[in-house]
């Protein structure tokens, strides 16, 4: 009997350590309208897309540039992280910058699915309602993989590709172990809805952390976006289904398909994608260079924004000479900065 009234009596109290947990680390989705107010800029638009999607886009620069370039962000990320390519390269191209669903202001109904083809698909509808026809597709980290994956399904509209610390090969168990986001991909389907209320922030800063060489670049204001846009409806849910989400894996099979000139960029200090991943893309793509920026860590355009937006531009001024009708170039060249 005694024995019996101990158990109950640390069921009870396990049971009540766990509620206090789960309210003190669960947090309240931040209405869109507000997060607009705070995080909208002068020339942001929304556009309505196929699947109840509402995708918020950064339309700026001359819309008669010989080039447009569309910028797609990692995990976890938004527009802002290009605001330094901004300032340098609007003057001279068009630049359509995405926030993918589940980050920033685009918004998604509660049934939508994130994944890599998701993606994929979201950013030809934008495309689409943009009336793009051609156009330089730029991705970091999860938005290199889309940027390549994208190239594979839709090469007639991809005139060049830029991949910016790209993911998509496999990592060993090592290499994952340096990104605090990898933490996502052992969630279990039980663990989902309580991860889907709590409050995401100290992860999330810290793989932002972890990404930087510097982690002081990750200032308050910074801090306070990702913490505030993270707690959009329904972003917390989609952060777990990229992570959890199947997706198709580099390979050089796949990748030698790809003959639109393409630039690698890759921070040499880089702790979530390590170098041999850009190499393994600079090698597989056949009209493929690679600049290693040193120093810099995981995000190069925002580490070193002026040296890798003065490369970018180098690399567009090429293309006349490098269509994608060209025959493919074997060698692939590095650049150590």
């Amino acid at each position: 009997m005694a024995f019996r009234q101990f158990l109950l009596g640390f069921l009870a109290f396990t049971i009540v350590i766990a509620a206090a947990v789960w309210f003190t680390l669960k947090r309240d989705d931040i209405p869109y309208s507000r997060l607009e107010t705070a995080y909208g800029q002068e020339n942001s638009i929304f556009l309505d897309l196929p699947g109840g999607l509402l995708g918020h886009v950064i339309d700026v620069g001359p819309r008669d540039a010989e080039h447009t370039l569309v910028l797609v962000h990692g995990l976890g990320d938004s527009v802002s992280t290009w605001s330094d390519w901004i300032h340098a390269l609007q003057s001279d191209y068009r630049l359509v910058v995405i926030d993918l669903p589940g980050h920033g202001l685009t918004r998604a109904p509660y049934t939508y699915r994130a994944s890599v083809d998701a993606a994929v698909a979201f950013v030809d509808d934008v495309a689409d309602a943009m009336e793009l026809k051609d156009f330089t597709l730029v991705g970091a980290s999860l938005g290199g993989m889309v940027a390549w994956t994208y190239t594979l399904d839709h090469p007639g509209r991809v005139e060049a590709l830029v991949l910016v610390d790209a993911k998509g090969w496999e990592l060993t168990d090592e290499e994952l172990g340096s990104d605090p986001l990898s933490d996502a991909k052992n969630t279990q389907d039980w663990m989902r809805p309580f991860l889907e209320r709590m409050d995401m922030t100290d992860m999330l800063i810290n793989h932002f952390k972890a990404a930087f060489e510097d982690p002081g670049l990750v200032t308050d204001p910074m801090k306070r976006r990702i913490s505030e846009l993270s707690l959009a409806p329904g972003h917390r849910r989609a952060l777990l289904d990229y992570q959890l989400s199947p997706h198709r894996s580099a390979s050089a099979r796949r990748l030698e398909t790809i003959t639109v000139p393409t630039l690698v960029m890759q921070g040499e200090k880089d702790r979530i994608v390590p170098e041999r991943c850009a190499r393994l893309f600079t090698a597989a793509i056949p009209n493929a260079q690679l600049i290693i920026y040193e120093g810099a860590g995981h995000l190069p355009h925002r580490e070193v924004p002026n040296r890798s937006a003065t490369d970018l531009k180098a690399f567009i001024a090429s293309l006349p000479a490098q269509r994608a009708d060209a025959q493919p170039e074997a060698a692939s060249i590095v650049v150590k900065r």
